[in-house]
């Protein structure tokens, strides 16, 4: 996991259940103001290939990047990033639920 935190978060990242390709990853954060966390899945060794998940304390926004899932020039792209806004149950705590399975991404 990589992350980018202009004040302090801190983090924590279980792999809960993993299997062949497929894994739940539960990730729980808790965060300053201005803070940005990155986790990339699916990763290659070398970078040039990955899905990002970046969460804004800000804006309290949940961004998938899929813009680089793939170096195939014929991915799709319209749809590469996904925005959502979470609900805050509790000032400066984030839960996501992150599944990965073979080349599929979803968090919760």
């Amino acid at each position: 996991m990589q992350s980018k935190t202009p004040t302090q978060a801190a983090s924590r990242v279980d792999v809960v259940e993993e299997g062949g390709l497929a894994c739940e990853i539960v990730l729980e954060l808790t965060t300053a103001p201005g803070a940005v966390m990155h986790l990339d899945v699916l990763a290659s060794p070398d970078g040039r290939e990955r899905t990002r998940i970046s969460y804004s304390a800000d804006d309290h926004t949940v961004v998938l990047d899929r813009s680089v899932s793939s170096l195939n020039v014929e991915f799709p792209t319209e749809l590469a990033i996904q925005r959502g806004r979470l609900t805050m149950p509790e000032q400066g705590r984030v839960r996501l639920r992150v599944f990965v399975d073979g080349s599929i991404v979803e968090c919760f």
